[in-house]
């Protein structure tokens, strides 16, 4: 109860005592200055006992203060090493993605690096081995030379050409005609002939339906044989083809692929294969089975194809899907522009990575 109130309170007593019976205080003869002793003495009392209290008061008021000043204090800590903790787990969730990226790079390397017996007995009489220092799972891709006393027979198909690698001239029905192509015979088992080669953009290939029927470039070089060729190739005999291709890191993949031919002018040189592909590149040829050549002059077919991919080739949707690809695009071209050289699923993919440097497609006669 407060000081002030305690007080009224006796006071009031007081007078109530006083006034109740003023004859019996005559009479007794207990006087007045007696009286308010005894009141000074209460007032004194109840000061003690409220001072003692506001004492008390205060100080349960300062230790709820001080208590007050830890808790803020501990809850900025607590608020900075929350802060510290979202931090940490920034960079750890970063050093994670970037050790998820590189285990799936060390990944894909031993995935093209390993040891496919079964596709080397298929396709190579000679078995290739990873190449330590260039990381190249294929040989490079030869020079083109040749024995000059044996440069001016005629042959009916590489496998009856010398063993040495080199341009050879191929003859069409009889003698009566021939051709001039590159025969591999070093690598890959040999016995294939090359009927396209990119390899330093000195020959376009942004070409007419008529170059890419008669063939344009060198076969010491960049060149495209002819559709007409590829059709009296491939009518006479069963052929199986290897898409040979490096991209700009010098890293290098295959695909194979049965059955491989051409049909003549009238069908537009329509492309036929037996299945998709088998290899370490990833198949984005087989989808154009059955399709028509066509080229940026072309009636027929889907000509704003060739157009905006910058290519004749047997041409399907002009996408960058990984199931496709562009192998006579434009030379030197990297990033994600449709008009360069690649290959849907070369490193699983993205135009930003697959552009190609080196390409060659080849055809050898199956026994």
């Amino acid at each position: 109860m407060g000081l002030t109130v305690q007080l009224s309170l006796a006071i009031f007593a007081f007078s109530i005592d006083v006034l109740a019976d003023p004859i019996a205080n005559e009479s007794t003869g207990v006087s007045v200055d007696r009286e308010l002793q005894e009141l000074r003495n209460r007032l004194d009392l109840l000061y003690v006992t409220n001072s003692e209290q506001i004492e008390a008061l205060v100080s349960e008021i300062h230790r709820l203060r001080t208590a007050v000043e830890s808790v803020g204090w501990l809850s900025e800590r607590m608020e900075r090493s929350l802060h510290g903790m979202g931090t940490n787990h920034d960079v750890l969730l970063r050093n994670v993605t970037t050790l998820t990226m590189q285990s799936n790079e060390i990944v894909e390397n031993q995935r093209y690096c390993a040891n496919h017996e079964a596709l080397k007995n298929m396709f190579f009489e000679l078995t290739p081995r990873c190449n330590v220092s260039g990381g190249h799972l294929l040989p490079p891709f030869p020079n083109s030379t040749v024995d000059p006393g044996t440069s001016n027979r005629l042959y009916r198909s590489c496998s009856e050409a010398p063993d040495r690698s080199g341009v050879y001239r191929i003859a069409l029905n009889g003698n009566s005609s021939y051709f001039e192509a590159y025969c591999e015979q070093e690598k890959y088992g040999g016995r294939w002939l090359v009927f396209q080669r990119r390899q330093d953009g000195s020959v376009s290939f942004n070409r007419t339906y008529s170059d890419y029927t008669h063939g344009f470039g060198d076969a010491k070089g960049e060149y495209w044989l002819g559709l007409e060729n590829l059709f009296q190739l491939t009518s006479r005999y069963s052929h199986e083809l290897l898409i040979v291709m490096d991209n700009f890191t010098d890293y290098s993949v295959f695909e194979s692929y049965r059955g491989f031919r051409v049909e003549g002018a009238a069908s537009l040189y329509t492309l036929r294969l037996s299945g998709s592909g088998i290899g370490t590149a990833g198949d984005a040829f087989s989808i154009y089975n059955n399709e028509k050549f066509i080229a940026y002059d072309s009636v027929n077919g889907s000509v704003p194809c060739a157009v905006s991919l910058a290519s004749g080739f047997w041409h399907w949707g002009c996408s960058s899907h990984t199931s496709r690809s562009n192998l006579n695009g434009v030379y030197g071209i990297r990033g994600s522009d449709r008009q360069g050289i690649w290959w849907g699923n070369f490193n699983n993919g993205g135009l930003f990575d697959n552009h190609l440097k080196r390409v060659q497609m080849m055809i050898r006669i199956v026994a």
